[in-house]
Parts: C-alpha cells; sequence; structure tokens
C-alpha cells in the first residue's frame, strides 16, 4: 500500500498538470483548477492512464522496482529471485486493470488467498513480490524525490493557468 501512495503522488501530479494543460486549450479552468467534461475529461483519463501504466511497465521491467516500490522496501522478481521479463512485467502490469478494482480491493483478496501471497497480475506474469531492504537514505531520497515531482507538477500547473 505504501508503494501505490507514494507511485500516485507521482500520477496525481502528471494528471493535475496534463488536466491544467487541457483545460488551457479547451476552456474549463477554475480557481480551484480545472474541469472538464467530455472529450477533454476523455483525453485527460486516457493520457494519464497510458502514462501511469508505461510508468510501471518500464520501470519494473527494467529494474524490477518504482520509485514507491524502493520507499516500501519490495521489488518485483521471478520466482527463483532473478529480474522479471518485459513481458512478464507488461502481463503483471496490464492486470492492473482488474486487480485494481475498488482501490486494489481485488488484489488485496488474491494476496490474502493465495499461498505465495501474489495478487492476479503477479500469477499472470509469473512474478513475485519481495522484501528487499534499502537504506534509509536510498528511501528518504526517493520519497523526496516523488514529493518533489508532485507538487512541481501541481505547482507548474497552477503557474501554467496564470500565465497570459
Amino acid at each position: 500500500m505504501l508503494a501505490q501512495a507514494v507511485d500516485g503522488l507521482i500520477a496525481l501530479g502528471l494528471f493535475f498538470f496534463i488536466g491544467m494543460m487541457l483545460a488551457k486549450r479547451f476552456g474549463g479552468m477554475t480557481e480551484q483548477g480545472f474541469n472538464l467534461t467530455g472529450l477533454p475529461a476523455l483525453i485527460l483519463v486516457s493520457i494519464s492512464l497510458a502514462f501511469m501504466l508505461a510508468y510501471f511497465i518500464l520501470l519494473e521491467g527494467f529494474f524490477g522496482v518504482t520509485p514507491g516500490k524502493v520507499v516500501a522496501e519490495i521489488r518485483v522478481t521471478d520466482p527463483a529471485g532473478r529480474p522479471i521479463t518485459m513481458r512478464a512485467s507488461i502481463i503483471r502490469n496490464l492486470m492492473r486493470i482488474i486487480d485494481g478494482i475498488i482501490f486494489y480491493v481485488v488484489a488485496a483478496f488474491c494476496v490474502i488467498l493465495t499461498k505465495r501471497n501474489v495478487r492476479l497480475g503477479d500469477m499472470a506474469g509469473g512474478t513475485v513480490v519481495v522484501r528487499r531492504e534499502q537504506g534509509r537514505a536510498i528511501r528518504a531520497g526517493m520519497l523526496a524525490i516523488a514529493l518533489l515531482v508532485a507538487t512541481g507538477s501541481i505547482w507548474g500547473s497552477f503557474a501554467m493557468r496564470e500565465a497570459p
């Protein structure tokens, strides 16, 4: 849950940034941010979801971790402890669509009910999430980066709104 929360901060920053760009282009700026409906809202959701899917696929496929996983001291591997393949990462992360239903309740039930404590994406991708201790400085640094990305994106969104 900690990993999802940290990665969610990055997603939130991205969502605000893209939302403000679209609101500036299509109208929909408000004092609090933006209000998009119809096609601009669909574009916002589509771009945000595509970016986050690519974020998880690429970072887990190449490094086995996302910033959130570094903070939570976990890593994605194959059952033998080796790095996962890009194919496994794609399958694992496409299953987030099902695992993520109702704020990852489906994933939570799978983790609780399976012997190896894995979610559907791990079963389909042939992956496991394992503990990997990180130094306190590395964890703090990665959390700081995630917070900077999120706040920088949101701050930049509002600064963009006020630009002519």
